[in-house]
């Protein structure tokens, strides 16, 4: 087996994966190589995880078949495969500093190693960060293999205002001396793992006990993409940005991951390497009563709570919530209605790992109940001025005022504004309040823009500006009166969640939940997250290509199978006493009160025990309710997500930017209202941008 320095899954499950060496050979420690070329730029772009064997050049000098530095470990195969990754903007390196405003370009060649450097796009120039790890095989020369090989990679870094960085190493591979013993294929030797189970943490600033992650908000840089068969790169995916959906998906995209989103969890640490598990709410702290006579005062359980609940805002074992609550408002054309609310809570503890020394985070498992919650916009109507500025003063229905709202103040329009030629500021509540234009719009173009006060669906709409919506789809924490504005909790105290800056559906806080009535259900999310790039390809199945999420279907109706615990054997929730509709939550129509849920599938054959000759209860077909994935072409073959690790962190030390991705499957809700709008069942995809901390 091999060493792999690269914080991938293939060995942090707990250094799990050892090194092969004989007990003649010395393990090195793989290094960073600067490759030359100036003192001044040598931190634009680094080699990790290769150490330098001297020589004005770097060198890599490595023996056939040596562990330390041959990843393909076999002294027999006549070449070495040296592995190792390239950094950018590394702020530790002597004598350079990172340009402050990043990279402006990066290559590597030869060509063929173009992988080393490709996913270094976008925002990623701008950050300390590496692109993926890779493998160079050099073989040895001669026909008998005698003599030593080379390869030659260079790497062209360039910055605006400084100088480039051509960073150049020569790899070299030896040829095994002949007095110099190889164990032959499957001979038994001394296995030393990367670092011994019990090893003494190695952690700058000692030995944490804890990590957290607090999100930022995502700005507008480039975290990923979609590739079609033939053309890759044809849709970009922005960082602090929610992707869900087939190609038939109606609500813009994305939606945007809320700010000040707090986890934490425990970690034991074995040299560099952290095992994360999920904190308890005592464990990470600051839950908050929400309702009830205790209300917005601190609390560990329910039982503290008299007549509200406690939530546990920053722990990650099962219970807790994650992140604040998630407006995910459907500004297209007359599509407010639509618009819902997101409450996620981690279903069981969080487990996962990390690295201190690169600021790593693989394999992050917090498995999500996602709670849709379909409020519209709860607030049509709102307060300007007096005692109440931001309260709810929606009467019957838009335009009218609720009686006795806005004290001092007064109730203003907070549903629509007309597009062009219609004046700017012109308020509707329909498209007939716009005379010019005939479209009410629920967004307006920011002051920065040159379209400002008239109505928008996107940013395109705005140019040198942003497109803010009018809908509130979850309740607002007041960031001036502190206090919530609409749901169960309107006028009770509260603390902003995130930041008002995002737009007009924040800031949300857990103080202020939607209302109960609304909930269609709660939807089980797979949710990794990753700190590297991750990619997950569509398949073509029997009745549909380009399916990243397939699901038990009626290929006829476009309909879909939802059954006891979702299972293709189990009883169908519409069939059993009494009969079940609301997704995820416990039916007393199934066995032991399981949830319904839908039937998820890889091809027709899961389906078959749910074909039936009634065309309305025929679901023998797998795949999406559209394929494709985030937009209207339906051709997205892999959906990508890059990540960025945080860079070393030292325990008890500041707080460092990174970004985690994810990219899983979104069932259906059996509201057609919501699956319509958000083309669920289908992908999701997001990109959390944040500060990762080690905490003592």
């Amino acid at each position: 087996m091999r060493s792999d320095r690269f914080p991938r899954a293939t060995w942090l499950v707990i250094g799990a994966v050892s090194v092969t060496v004989t007990l003649s050979v010395a393990r090195r420690s793989p290094a960073v190589i600067l490759g030359g070329h100036g003192t001044k730029t040598d931190c634009f772009a680094v080699f990790d995880g290769i150490d330098s064997t001297g020589g004005g050049t770097p060198k890599v000098r490595c023996t056939d078949g040596d562990p330390s530095c041959d990843r393909d470990g076999d002294c027999h195969n006549g070449s070495c495969t040296f592995h190792f990754r390239v950094c950018i903007n590394q702020p530790n390196v002597t004598g350079c500093t990172p340009p402050a405003a990043g990279l402006k370009k990066i290559r590597t060649i030869p060509p063929k190693y173009r992988s080393f450097t490709s996913g270094l796009t976008g925002s990623q120039l701008t950050r300390a960060t590496c692109g993926e790890p890779g493998d160079v095989m050099v073989k040895l020369r001669g026909k008998k293999k005698n003599k030593p090989g080379r390869q030659q990679i260079r790497v062209f870094a360039q910055a605006n205002g400084a100088p480039p960085d051509s960073d150049l190493v020569n790899l070299f591979c030896l040829p095994r001396p002949a007095n110099q013993a190889c164990p032959p294929p499957g001979t038994t030797t001394t296995t030393l793992p990367p670092c011994p189970p019990g090893g003494a943490c190695t952690c700058s600033g000692g030995k944490p006990s804890m990590l957290s992650f607090t999100t930022t908000a995502g700005g507008s840089g480039t975290c990923g993409h979609l590739d079609a068969d033939g053309t890759p790169n044809f849709f970009t995916l922005a960082c602090g940005g929610l992707y869900f959906g087939g190609a038939g998906v109606a609500v813009p995209l994305p939606s945007k991951v809320p700010d000040q989103g707090k986890s934490i969890a425990k970690v034991s640490c074995n040299c560099t390497t952290l095992t994360m598990t999920g904190a308890s709410p005592l464990e990470a702290g600051g839950n908050r009563c929400a309702g009830g006579s205790n209300h917005h005062n601190s609390c560990t359980a329910d039982s503290d709570c008299p007549g509200g609940k406690c939530k546990f805002l920053q722990c990650t074992n099962a219970g807790c919530l994650f992140g604040p609550p998630l407006p995910i408002p459907n500004r297209s054309h007359s599509g407010a209605a639509t618009s819902s609310c997101v409450i996620n809570t981690i279903t069981s503890n969080a487990t996962g790992t990390g690295d201190c020394s690169t600021g790593s985070t693989t394999g992050l498992n917090v498995p999500l109940s996602s709670a849709i919650f379909l409020d519209a916009d709860l607030m049509q109507m709102r307060c300007s001025g007096g005692s109440t500025p931001g309260a709810n003063c929606t009467g019957a229905s838009c335009g009218l005022q609720q009686s006795g709202t806005c004290p001092g103040g007064t109730c203003v329009n907070d549903t629509g504004r007309c597009r062009a030629p219609d004046s700017p500021g012109t308020i509707c509540c329909s498209d007939a309040d716009c005379p010019g234009s005939s479209l009410c719009e629920t967004a307006a173009c920011d002051s920065g823009s040159s379209n400002a006060n008239l109505g928008c669906i996107t940013d395109a709409d705005c140019p040198g500006g942003t497109c803010s919506t009018f809908i509130q789809s979850c309740a607002i924490c007041n960031p001036i009166t502190n206090t919530c504005n609409a749901g169960p909790n309107d006028g009770l105290a509260c603390t902003p969640g995130n930041s008002a800056t995002l737009g007009g559906e924040f800031p949300t806080s857990h103080d202020c939940p939607p209302p109960a009535a609304n909930n269609l259900g709660a939807l089980p999310i797979n949710f990794v997250l990753d700190s590297g790039t991750v990619t997950k390809t569509a398949i073509d199945l029997t009745d549909q290509s380009n399916v990243f999420c397939g699901f038990c279907k009626s290929k006829t109706l476009n309909t879909f199978a939802l059954t006891c615990n979702g299972s293709a054997t189990g009883p169908r929730c519409t069939d059993v006493v009494p009969p079940c509709t609301r997704v995820g939550a416990p039916c007393s129509g199934c066995p032991a009160s399981q949830p319904c849920l839908p039937v998820s599938c890889t091809s027709n054959a899961d389906c078959s025990t749910l074909s039936s000759s009634s065309p309305g209860k025929n679901f023998s077909s797998c795949g999406q309710r559209t394929a494709g994935a985030f937009t209207a072409m339906d051709v997205a073959r892999t959906i990508v997500e890059m990540g960025s690790p945080s860079g070393s962190l030292a325990t008890g030390g500041p707080a460092k930017p990174a970004t985690l991705v994810s990219i899983f499957c979104i069932p259906l809700t059996f509201s057609a209202l919501v699956d319509s709008a958000a083309d669920l069942p289908g992908p999701g995809a997001v990109a959390i941008t944040g500060v990762a901390q080690a905490l003592p």
